[in-house]
């Protein structure tokens, strides 16, 4: 594999040599040999933008940085889907509030046991054991579209064709609750995918393919001791994925989603509004 590895880094980052002229379709099939294995390595970036949030200054911005390692084994195949191990070989978060030193605040290798799914042939994938802080992250990592979750189409694509993908592109939104206001929430919208175009280098075939829309709205009521809050949620994402079809992966992802919360919390001593802006960032790619 390692041609066809040196072919696909070419082609992810100076294009590939031989655009797909005749051929415009594309059939989508995850169709791996047992045993094959890749590893991938994820970036996700947050910068959260804070004003009216009574315990910390108006123009904060928290930022923080998490990398996900994780390896993705084939280890069996039957009634034409596939046994997948998802092991996350490594964790590592670091945070900083407006511009000042980052902390360390998650380092860690995760030796436990994978996450085991089922894959079909259309890359959709279903959770059939392992659980835990593993796989929380993995649903985090694959809700942004790094990894099975969402299925292709049965027939051939056509370039410049849409697909919805029946999953949802998923972004947790979070402020501590040391800024006065603790928040967790996630915004949801429907996943769509466009094929952009095709590509073909030595040994394998390149499918481009961009995404973009926007959140569903939400509207949401906390309530707690001290009182309840009342959390509307809106925003925007876009983003581009490549496939490859020798790898039977996704090869990277690059995708940018923008929230917008607004909050106001009522109290015994009155209420507080406050507002949020989360801009997120997430890279994903195979390693060799």
């Amino acid at each position: 594999m390692h041609r066809s590895w040196f072919a696909l880094t070419l082609a992810l980052t100076c294009g590939a040599a031989g655009p797909l002229v005749a051929q415009q379709t594309f059939q989508f099939r995850y169709a791996p040999s047992v045993g094959s294995a890749v590893r991938t390595l994820t970036q996700v970036e947050v910068a959260t933008a804070l004003t009216g949030f009574p315990a910390v200054p108006d123009g904060t911005v928290l930022e923080e940085e998490t990398r996900f390692g994780a390896t993705q084994t084939v280890v069996g195949a039957g009634d034409g889907r596939f046994r997948v191990d998802v092991a996350l070989d490594s964790v590592w978060t670091r945070r900083r509030s407006s511009g000042g030193p980052w902390k360390t605040v998650v380092d860690s290798l995760f030796a436990r046991e994978p996450v085991a799914l089922v894959v079909s042939p259309r890359y959709a994938a279903a959770t059939v054991a392992g659980g835990g802080p593993a796989e929380a992250v993995l649903r985090t990592l694959y809700g942004m579209v790094a990894g099975p979750g969402f299925a292709f189409p049965e027939e051939l694509m056509a370039v410049g064709s849409s697909f919805p993908t029946g999953a949802s592109i998923v972004t947790r939104v979070r402020v501590p609750a040391d800024a006065g206001i603790a928040v967790d929430q996630r915004a949801y919208a429907d996943l769509t995918l466009t094929l952009d175009s095709l590509q073909q280098t030595e040994g394998d075939e390149i499918a481009y393919l961009s995404f973009a829309g926007t959140f569903d709205p939400r509207a949401i009521v906390q309530e707690s001791e001290s009182g309840s809050t009342q959390i509307t949620l809106a925003g925007s994402y876009a983003g581009r994925l490549v496939w490859s079809a020798a790898w039977n992966a996704i090869a990277s992802v690059v995708a940018r989603l923008h929230v917008e919360g607004t909050f106001r919390v009522q109290r015994g001593g009155g209420s507080v509004d406050a507002h949020a802006v989360w801009e997120t960032t997430v890279r994903h790619q195979l390693r060799p």
